[in-house]
């Protein structure tokens, strides 16, 4: 038997699977674009906040040359140099290095050979005329600042201190390019170096310093801080900081699972790849240690243009995530509560139609019984059916 569906139940089901259709179209698109809208959005604000990173690496590097160059035109470094008194200007710049927080102040002659380092007075006469920065200095003569790394053997010869600080064990983690070495001995420096001019302009010496980056997270605290404002999402670092020397964490707020700052462990090997060796700024959303985030890095290059190094942001993607559903919760709320006000609507609607039609059939009915004075009054109907009406009493 082949249930028959009424007129006002075709017209409700018709109203009905419009709204659906439209409420169902709307969901899908309104997905897409909050989908495809605060992530990207979020990846263009990481790449702003990198390069406000960067110009906070930068106003360091300015700090420490500005350390150097007004430390360069003191007069007891010109006296000292033309006395020869080693003596002297040892204890002057030890003390403007303890002052300053500097990891290392050394002093050449014009010819780039050392005559003082500070942390280890017996250390000298060798040269560092081949040394690009000293021979920048020499050649401009004037300041300038770079981030370079110091090998093990030029560590030494400042203090077996910073060979310790330096030293750095690898830590493979899931999702890091692979480790061919078990730890990293060489250190990377923000380093600067000034000329030492008579009053003729002629250059008398040379005067660099500057600090280590391993293991030291003041500039990646700094930015994260000025940044993000320490901003925590179930109780995580919101943005994260770090400072690769290759492709070795060496300064990171990054925490492993139980607290401690990931210093050791490795890079992506996309971020290698892409940026490391073919010197390319990156984005991507990527999982580092245990969370997932959205990430942007762009290379550090030595004085002389050679990438030694990776300065690298980060936001949890999952704080993102949760904007993201809660916006989505809200469209399908507005979504919802919009679909049953049209169902409503529909419904009276519909009644509206079919209040003058069931007046007609119930009159039918009446004329067919033989009431011959059976009349309906159509006159708030819709046009079409008052003049239905018109013609039935007529």
């Amino acid at each position: 038997m082949i249930m028959k569906i009424t007129f006002r139940k075709k017209v409700i089901l018709s109203f009905i699977a419009v709204i659906a259709i439209t409420g169902l179209f709307a969901t899908v698109v309104g997905i897409k674009l909050i989908d495809k809208s605060i992530v990207p959005r979020i990846q263009d604000k990481v790449r702003v906040d990198l390069n406000s990173a960067r110009e906070i690496v930068q106003e360091t590097m300015a700090d420490i040359q500005d350390i150097i160059r007004f430390t360069s035109t003191r007069f007891f470094l010109k006296g000292a140099i033309l006395t020869n008194d080693i003596n002297g200007l040892s204890v002057e710049l030890q003390s403007v290095r303890q002052q300053e927080s500097l990891d290392i102040l050394n002093l050449t002659d014009a010819n780039g050979i050392v005559l003082l380092r500070t942390r280890n007075l017996k250390a000298k006469g060798d040269s560092q005329a081949s040394n690009e920065l000293i021979k920048r200095v020499l050649s401009e003569k004037k300041a300038i600042a770079s981030i370079e790394v110091l090998s093990k053997e030029d560590l030494a010869k400042e203090s077996k201190e910073l060979v310790g600080r330096a030293y750095t064990k690898i830590i493979v983690t899931a999702n890091s390019k692979s480790a061919h070495r078990e730890a990293e001995d060489s250190g990377m420096f923000i380093i600067a170096a000034a000329p030492i001019l008579n009053d003729n302009g002629e250059i008398l010496g040379v005067l660099y310093g500057g600090k280590l980056l391993n293991h030291n997270n003041t500039i990646v605290d700094k930015i994260r801080d000025m940044i993000y404002e320490n901003e925590k999402y179930n109780g995580k670092d919101v943005g994260v900081v770090t400072i690769f020397q290759n492709d070795l964490r060496i300064s990171t707020n990054v925490k492993t699972e139980n607290g401690q700052r990931a210093i050791g462990t490795l890079v992506s090997e996309d971020a290698y790849k892409n940026v490391l060796i073919e010197g390319n700024s990156l984005s991507k959303i990527e999982f580092a240690l245990h969370d997932w985030y959205i990430t942007a890095y762009e290379p550090i290059k030595n004085i002389s243009g050679k990438t030694i190094g990776i300065l690298g942001l980060g936001v949890l993607e999952s704080k993102f995530k949760s904007m993201e559903r809660k916006a989505l919760w809200i469209f399908l709320g507005i979504t919802f509560v919009g679909i049953a006000v049209s169902v409503i609507i529909c419904f009276a609607l519909t009644n509206s139609i079919m209040r003058p039609i069931d007046s007609l059939l119930l009159a039918t009915h009446s004329l067919a019984g033989g009431n011959m004075e059976q009349r309906v009054q159509l006159t708030n109907s819709p046009e079409e059916i008052a003049v239905l009406g018109e013609a039935f009493n007529y």
